[in-house]
């Protein structure tokens, strides 16, 4: 079967396969409104993985626990390998007000950073918050 034979979908799920490797590897580029100044790598290049230590819960009050019980709030960070988390954004939450209780509580969060050849890096985690 020739490659001109194959779906275009095909093809591009082979490129990635085969460039996901290579892209690991390398930092991410940095955006110019990014809170982290370290590089920012995946968890499959770094020599260790960052580790945390506490993650407090957020402080939500008694009507919004009743009114979102169950509901979750998902968060994209970035642990920086200053010992700080960054670069918060809310991917989904159920109100604003619990939305930013939860970030709140990301930037308490206390970790260990991961380590790049001997460095201390930066990478990006998914925080997942329930209202109970």
């Amino acid at each position: 079967m020739s490659i001109r034979l194959l779906p275009r979908y095909v093809l591009f799920v082979m490129a990635m396969l085969f460039c996901a490797p290579v892209s690991a590897q390398q930092p991410a580029q940095a955006s110019g409104n990014r809170e982290c100044t370290a590089p920012v790598y995946s968890g499959k290049a770094m020599d260790r993985k960052a580790k945390i230590l506490a993650k407090p819960v957020p402080d939500y009050d008694r009507s919004e626990r009743r009114t979102f019980a169950g509901e979750v709030v998902t968060l994209n960070a970035i642990l920086c390998g200053s010992g700080e988390v960054t670069d918060i954004k809310v991917k989904s939450g159920p109100a604003d007000s619990v939305n930013t209780k939860a970030v709140e509580a990301a930037r308490k969060i206390r970790f260990t950073p991961a380590e790049k050849d001997g460095e201390k890096a930066s990478t990006t985690v998914v925080l997942l918050y329930r209202v109970d």
